[in-house]
């Protein structure tokens, strides 16, 4: 019997997610929410090792360089009514924070590669990259509520550089219904991307070609 037809994009990406543990943690960069396939301090670098011609053993993680922090906010809801309606509506959870990350060292955590297989590394990868995008209603039993404690995960400053620019600026999802897309600055509530926007005005347009007087035939 063949395998049922992917549903949604992100099954795709499910099902190349390996070695998955019981418990995995979510990642925060932008607006984004991505799921590992492990706690953060577990997770694995995908890189060919050269030496061994096998994947590499070494942890994205290091104690050595600035990192990433915990961040407690809002359970995405996920939308429409049903959603709203949900246990999750006004609930925390725990989300491991990039945002303090440089471009250079985001990039390696995105390509889930350590320190020495890192952007500028020839190296090619062993295994898919395990992130998969974070859904509410399908990964409800990796949600995060209480506070992880773990050395290898410390809160860490973020760089002095950084530091000196201010906190980053706060992002804004758009209102669309299942619409994923997002604005890297924080807008006013309600607000929905440039897609939805014209998709909505399509709509209205139609809909008042078919309000004009006489396109209706007379009740009589």
């Amino acid at each position: 019997m063949p395998a049922p037809r992917p549903e949604a994009e992100e099954d795709v990406a499910e099902q190349h997610t390996e070695e998955v543990c019981e418990k995995r943690h979510v990642v925060a960069y932008t607006y984004l929410r991505w799921l590992a396939p492990t706690t953060i301090d577990q997770l694995r670098c995908v890189a060919l090792a050269q030496s061994t011609g096998e994947r590499c053993k070494n942890l994205v993680m290091t104690s050595h360089l600035f990192q990433g922090v915990w961040e407690q906010e809002d359970i995405p809801i996920p939308p429409g009514r049903a959603g709203r309606e949900t246990l999750w509506a006004g609930q925390k959870m725990w989300v491991y924070s990039l945002n303090s990350l440089d471009v250079v060292e985001y990039q390696r955590w995105k390509d889930q590669r350590c320190t020495h297989h890192g952007p500028g590394s020839d190296a090619s990868d062993a295994a898919t990259p395990q992130w998969v995008r974070f859904d509410t209603w399908r990964h409800a039993e990796f949600i995060t509520y209480d506070e992880p404690h773990m050395p290898q995960a410390v809160q860490r400053a973020a760089h002095p550089l950084l530091s000196a620019l201010g906190p980053p600026p706060q992002q804004t999802k758009c209102a669309g219904s299942d619409c994923t897309n997002g604005s890297a600055v924080k807008e006013p509530p309600g607000w929905v991307c440039w897609k939805c926007e014209k998709r909505t005005r399509e709509r209205d347009k139609t809909h008042r070609k078919w309000q004009k007087p006489g396109d209706v035939d007379p009740p009589f």
